[in-house]
């Protein structure tokens, strides 16, 4: 092998080794920048997951700030916040932490237990709710069910269809039927009148007694009245549903309820249930 023969050997040899080099250099420089963007993507969706939480945890912590402003009102008679949330429709904004907190209260003493209720009570103010008959006797049957077989009754939608739970009608039913006040019969003076117009046998001059006292004047009469309709009207403990929705700009939902007792004597309120009710998460 001649001297020019060696130096063309080496020649390409380093050339060689140079395009290994060159294409080592851009594979790991490839590596490198998948890596960089998988690591920017991921901390991306990090983030954005952090935020989301955030979001999330804010909307659950107003809609429990609302919970507990609603407590406040029902222990202080005088707070302006419960005369709001006693007359129709029961419900209101109030806004704290530059948010609108959607507040509700419902007084469940004045409603129809769906697992304790008197049963000709229960039949009288289903069927003048539901103007659709066959509705109606659906949800009777299905109730009948329920008493037969001794089974608690969790919510009153229970006894709707599941295409009839977001209606009107599972509105109304609400308004006037319970299933945590325990009781056989209702107070009058915090029952809607739905309910109190369809106690059987009432009569129009004690419905006139009863409208007057739930306006907060103390008449002779009431007690009298009252007795007539034992056991379908008693003297129920104050219970009371409390409902907080909160929505934010991000997108975040939050739902809180809540069941408390007021003892009538001190005004104090006992906790009985709080719980979420539905809850979304930023899209």
């Amino acid at each position: 092998m001649t001297a020019s023969d060696k130096a063309e050997i080496s020649e390409g040899a380093a050339q060689r080794l140079a395009g290994f080099v060159l294409l080592s250099v851009l594979v790991v420089t490839t590596l490198i920048s998948f890596l960089a963007l998988g690591t920017a993507i991921t901390i991306r969706s990090q983030i954005r997951k952090v935020d989301a939480e955030t979001q999330s945890l804010r909307a659950r912590t107003l809609a429990d700030a609302g919970i507990t402003r609603i407590i406040a009102a029902l222990e202080a008679s005088d707070d302006p916040l419960l005369a709001t949330l006693q007359a129709p429709p029961y419900s209101t904004s109030w806004r704290y932490a530059d948010t609108e907190i959607h507040l509700s209260l419902g007084a469940e003493a004045g409603k129809v237990d769906l697992n304790t209720g008197h049963s000709e009570l229960v039949h009288n103010v289903t069927r003048a709710i539901v103007k659709n008959r066959v509705l109606a006797e659906a949800i009777l049957t299905r109730w009948a069910d329920f008493r037969r077989r001794k089974k608690t009754i969790e919510a009153v939608d229970i006894l709707l269809a599941p295409q009839d739970r977001f209606t009107d009608v599972s509105n109304d039913l609400e308004k006037a039927f319970t299933t945590f006040s325990g009781a056989s019969g209702i107070d009058p003076l915090a029952a809607p009148e739905i309910v109190l117009r369809h106690v059987p046998g009432i009569r129009d001059d004690d419905l006139a007694i009863f409208d007057v006292s739930r306006r907060g004047i103390d008449l002779k009469d009431f007690d009298a009245a009252k007795a007539r309709y034992r056991p379908m009207l008693d003297g129920a403990r104050p219970l009371y549903r409390l409902r907080t929705v909160v929505s934010l700009a991000s997108g975040a939902t939050a739902r809180r309820e809540a069941l408390v007792a007021k003892n009538a004597d001190t005004g104090k309120i006992r906790i009985i249930f709080w719980r979420d009710t539905a809850e979304g998460t930023p899209r």
